[in-house]
């Protein structure tokens, strides 16, 4: 893992595709459903909610590379298992191994203080409410995600673990 006299270079979008399709079968054989992340268009993301997390993101130098791979894994693919629960993100993700690595990301519960603060804000906005309902973020309370003190987790409210070899 460590020798520098090899190079490594990542896999190309032909090969992931591969893999992933082998693990597809291999799971379905196992009779084990897999969740795929399936992008239609040429953009990973359509609401303004979802471009929001992405931008929230890309706030974190740490994560650059990261984001930019990522960006290639989702696009060809490789994403072949992904659930959503509350405070987590679990994913199986294709690489070079046979096997999908397995990613899993954990956000920190919002204190109450800034809770109870979005409370505030969204107070007697009852029309709001019903825009949300209907897959409209009204303009006035984007601040209230994006902001400083938005409710998008910070840095340190997130947590990463990865059995793939990057640190």
């Amino acid at each position: 893992y460590w020798d520098t006299d090899r190079d490594y270079k990542q896999p190309d979008s032909a090969q992931l595709r591969k893999n992933a399709s082998l693990t597809e079968k291999k799971e379905k054989q196992k009779g084990r459903k897999l969740e795929p992340v399936i992008i239609e268009g040429r953009k990973i993301v359509t609401t303004w909610w979802g471009q929001a997390w992405c931008d929230n993101l890309e706030k974190y130098a740490d994560y650059e590379s990261r984001l930019e791979r990522g960006t290639r894994y989702v696009r060809t693919g490789a994403v072949v298992d992904l659930k959503i629960q509350k405070g987590r993100v679990q994913a199986r993700v294709q690489g070079r191994r046979k096997a999908p690595y397995k990613v899993e990301i954990r956000i920190s519960p919002l204190s109450e203080e800034r809770c109870q603060a979005a409370i505030e804000k969204c107070a007697n906005k009852i029309e709001n409410l019903d825009r949300l309902m209907k897959g409209d973020f009204p303009e006035e309370l984007k601040e209230l995600f994006t902001g400083e003190s938005g409710l998008f987790p910070r840095p340190q409210e997130i947590s990463f673990q990865c059995s793939c070899p990057d640190w």
